[in-house]
């Protein structure tokens, strides 16, 4: 049996904890003994469902968020605030993880999301000589400092990227990794298995039967394109007006102002709705008609919603964004449009509510590409390869 220490620096909402979850779901526990370890006491609902499975959870703070110290005006006090901070964020954190470790008998240590997340991980495991390996998604919006980002990622024994995007910027960018290969992400293909409409939605929100529903499912956050997305829908409501655009995820307060006054100023009350966050994403997406994911500045690894909309045999317009290009086929199972071109973004989706013939035919091969590329179920037996083999590595005399 092998112990091992998952990593994941998050608190419990988006694409990461959700593949976390998955994750765990289908991990080999006759050969891994998994306790997940999140750095905060995060509140979000991959938390609780984490919890509430058969995985032990650890909180290495009680803290329930990230906060940004506030520093004195004084000099002498300031360095010594500084100071204190460093060690409370990265030297305390070190010794409860070499603690952990060695309680635990951990013989891997798996971090979810990139080095520059998991500082006190990554030293922790180096001083107990325990094994890492990376498994990594987006980006997002941060671009820390190559320096201390190359310096941590000579630690790792291996590295996995999620998509052909992460593994080319690690490449390209010079990466001190010792190994790197591609796993993509995964869904659970029969969780997202294609089901007959019920019309639930349209009764839940008003909507009259047989209106077709574009449907976006994305944390409300900087860099998701959600304000492209509302752009796009003025073009294609002036040639579909009964369509109605479904906006599904948590909401950041300042954005999803802004998010508003857009929608109200372009005249879409009613035709844009906000769900907030739901728990049914798979109902939903049976109820939809197309899935579009548009994100700008904002650099997806992959997107689990996109995956769990192909599995869902949808057909899905999206911007051509980082690791997200490799969810779709272009003219295939759906269209690959710039990033930030609005007009495209509507034209993709005009193209699907004019034919539906090819809706039918692109959301068939979106099932098939989703079978065949995001099961994750077999993703995650490569996953536990690269994880057995790192551990025979480091045991070889």
């Amino acid at each position: 049996m092998v112990n091992l220490l998952i990593c994941e620096s998050g608190m419990g909402y988006g694409g990461s904890a959700s593949y976390l979850y998955s994750f765990l779901s289908h991990l080999d526990r006759h050969t891994f003994h998994p306790t997940v370890l999140f750095y905060k006491r995060g509140a979000g609902p991959f938390i609780r469902k984490i919890q509430e499975s058969d995985a032990e959870v650890e909180f290495l703070s009680s803290e329930e968020r990230y906060t940004q110290p506030r520093h004195s005006t004084f000099p002498f006090i300031k360095h010594i605030q500084i100071i204190f901070a460093i060690l409370k964020q990265n030297f305390i954190p070190v010794l409860r993880l070499i603690a952990m470790i060695k309680k635990g008998k951990i013989d891997l240590v798996l971090l979810n999301q990139d080095v520059i997340y998991h500082m006190p991980a990554i030293l922790a495991a180096a001083i107990a000589r325990v094994p890492c390996v990376v498994r990594k998604g987006g980006v997002g919006v941060h671009n820390p400092g190559k320096r201390m980002w190359k310096m941590l990622s000579s630690f790792p024994k291996v590295f996995i990227a999620s998509s052909h995007a992460e593994y080319n910027f690690h490449t390209e960018s010079g990466f001190p990794y010792k190994k790197m290969v591609v796993i993509f992400e995964g869904v659970d293909v029969e969780a997202f298995k294609p089901g007959q409409k019920t019309q639930a939605l349209h009764d839940e929100f008003g909507i009259a039967p047989g209106i077709q529903l574009i449907g976006l499912i994305s944390r409300i956050d900087e860099g998701k394109g959600h304000e492209d997305v509302i752009g796009a829908a003025s073009i294609v409501l002036r040639e579909f007006p009964d369509a109605v655009f479904l906006i599904v995820g948590d909401e950041d307060k300042s954005i999803m102002s802004n998010l508003l006054n857009q929608v109200k100023s372009s005249g879409l009350e009613g035709k844009v709705i906000f769900t907030g966050w739901r728990k049914d994403t798979s109902e939903i997406l049976k109820e939809i008609d197309i899935f579009v994911h548009c994100p700008n500045t904002w650099r997806e690894g992959m997107g689990i919603a996109t995956l769990e909309a192909l599995a869902s045999a949808k057909p899905v317009v999206i911007t051509d964004n980082w690791g997200l290009s490799d969810t779709t086929q272009h003219g295939f199972n759906g269209f690959v449009v710039p990033i930030g071109h609005r007009g495209k973004i509507a034209d993709g989706i005009l193209s699907l509510l004019r034919d539906r013939q090819l809706r039918m035919k692109m959301g068939a091969n979106s099932r098939l590409r989703a079978c065949e590329l995001f099961d994750i179920t077999k993703n995650i037996k490569s996953i536990e390869h690269i994880m057995l083999e790192t551990l025979s590595f480091s045991k070889a005399p």
